[in-house]
């Protein structure tokens, strides 16, 4: 009798917290919490922010008023308090935490060394001894051997240019695809497949303007004798094929690239001073940008500016101005990828939050000739060799190619596969 009385009320207690969940991940992108964790015997206040529907921030001081700035992906259908536990481990000048969350997920480790936050390549490419640290963060569930481990097994590949690639066939991970122009076409390295593409009839050395949007590779092939075209090419880097956008009133070789916004391709013809945004999904272009209004990014926003602002300088979307960066350390070339801003000085890669003014030293390597960035993961050419950094993966050899020492200029990409 009791239960058939209360039976409505349960059944209703059931339909709203079903509904408040549904509101939660369908209509709720973020917010912002403080809560306190107890790790190790250490008091640590956090600061969790979800800015997306899977992307978190974390800024967490210890009991000696040290911050961490952590920042992670893992889809928790937006639960707030999602760190339950954080690993701490101090020795002389290092002191280091290791996030645990819900659902028994394992982050990556960050330090603090010589004052300043590190990421645990750093620790490695300095020679710091951290074998302690790993064998008390192993009781944690933590595996250094599944993320970090190299392995030197190659695999041979001649190549159509006459050069040959060395793959490093243990140090490829899934959803990854690694690109390498080859004059007329693309070698692709992924874990699955190794294999080299041919899309030009004639040699294409001067690749600078290609560009990866979403899941395409676009690049533009000028004549020598001609200085406008009228296709753009672009390379699924799923299944390999290839497709154009025909640009019907052609386009100059005196253009640069604004950079990709939402899917999209902004480019800048500056003979006709118009401004196109090119879409590979829907293989078509628009122009954005004549006569009397350009288009810009800021702040993460596309708008429009006058033509007489718009051509006093060149608008590259990728590319920032931090005035404490370059306060700091002089004339360098800061990228932005989501809230981060990446640059590289004296050998050292760094990052820095949009919000937060402290930078995070990520690895150091000697001789760098050209790096890109994709999705906070680096791909770089050192000597002969294209390595990966990775915050969840280290530093990893890719390919070997002695063609490298004399090109490198965009002649590597990633593309990671959401």
């Amino acid at each position: 009798m009791y239960m058939k009385k209360f039976m409505p009320i349960l059944i209703a207690l059931i339909i709203i917290s079903i509904s408040y969940q549904f509101i939660v991940i369908f209509f709720i992108h973020g917010y912002t919490i403080n809560y306190s964790v107890v790790g190790d015997d250490n008091l640590f206040d956090i600061k969790e922010v979800l800015y997306d529907k899977n992307k978190y921030d974390f800024y967490i001081d210890d009991k000696d008023g040290n911050r961490y700035l952590v920042s992670d992906k893992f889809d928790f259908n937006k639960q707030k308090g999602v760190i339950k536990d954080i690993a701490f481990y101090e020795d002389k000048n290092i002191k280091c935490i290791l996030p645990i969350y819900k659902r028994e997920r394992i982050g990556n480790i960050t330090c603090l060394y010589e004052k300043g936050q590190v990421d645990y390549s750093y620790l490695m490419t300095n020679n710091i001894n951290t074998k302690k640290m790993l064998t008390k963060f192993k009781k944690y569930g933590y595996s250094i051997d599944k993320s970090y481990s190299l392995s030197d097994k190659t695999k041979e590949y001649p190549l159509e240019n006459g050069f040959t690639a060395y793959v490093y066939t243990g140090n490829l991970f899934d959803g990854y695809t690694f690109t390498m122009w080859n004059y007329n076409g693309i070698f692709f390295i992924n874990k699955d497949k190794i294999v080299e593409k041919q899309y030009l009839d004639e040699d294409l050395y001067d690749n600078s303007n290609s560009r990866i949007v979403g899941k395409y590779y676009m690049f533009f092939k000028f004549n020598e004798t001609e200085k406008d075209l009228s296709d753009i090419f672009f390379v699924n880097l799923e299944d390999y094929g290839k497709n154009s956008i025909y640009m019907r009133n052609g386009l100059n070789n005196n253009m640069y690239i604004n950079g990709v916004y939402n899917n999209k391709l902004y480019i800048t013809d500056l003979k006709t001073k118009t401004q196109y945004s090119l879409d590979p999904y829907k293989t078509n272009f628009e122009v954005v940008g004549e006569d009397k209004e350009f288009t810009i990014l800021k702040n993460n926003q596309l708008e429009k500016i006058s033509s007489k602002l718009y051509f006093k300088a060149k608008y590259f979307f990728d590319v920032a101005n931090v005035d404490n960066i370059t306060n700091k350390f002089g004339n360098v070339n800061v990228y932005q990828s989501d809230n981060y801003y990446y640059f590289m000085k004296d050998n050292v890669f760094y990052k820095q939050h949009k919000d937060y003014p402290a930078t995070i030293k990520l690895f150091e390597f000697k001789d760098v000739s050209d790096w890109r960035l994709s999705s906070g993961d680096i791909v770089f050419i050192s000597g002969d060799t294209m390595y990966l950094f990775s915050e969840k993966y280290g530093i990893k050899p890719i390919v070997k190619n002695k063609e490298f020492k004399f090109n490198y200029n965009n002649i590597c990409n990633l593309y990671k596969k959401s």
